[in-house]
């Protein structure tokens, strides 16, 4: 079975201002006077779609102990994998697992030191 999950993820879509008092000399100040040193917004809210395909399995049996006493048992067992975004979007970055010795090195210029890192 397959199995979808729409979910939008949460983030600075009204936008954000950073008053740092560069106008004035206090933070407060700037905002006083709506001086504004920095403002961000969310260009685009994304909404992965994630994806994981499961598999369960149900049996079930009668017991006619006597004719007034019927048992019936159960079982069930359901296997729900981890998902995946459809478009592999979303990554999830795992702090031991960090091997620097591995990671990309970076000249003063800050382009990509061709052979470094383990891509």
């Amino acid at each position: 079975m397959n199995f979808h999950k729409q979910q939008d993820l949460f983030g600075q879509t009204n936008g954000n201002f950073n008053f740092n008092g560069s106008y004035t000399g206090l933070g407060f100040a700037d905002f006083m006077l709506g001086k504004a040193f920095q403002y961000t917004e969310l260009q685009n809210q994304y909404s992965p779609n994630y994806i994981t395909h499961s598999a369960n399995l149900y049996v079930s049996d009668n017991w006619k102990v006597s004719p007034k006493l019927t048992v019936t048992a159960g079982l069930a067992w359901d296997a729900f994998p981890h998902a995946f975004e459809e478009k592999d979007r979303v990554a999830s970055f795992y702090l031991k697992l960090w091997d620097p010795s591995k990671a990309v090195k970076l000249d003063n210029s800050g382009r990509v030191i061709p052979g470094s890192g383990d891509l």
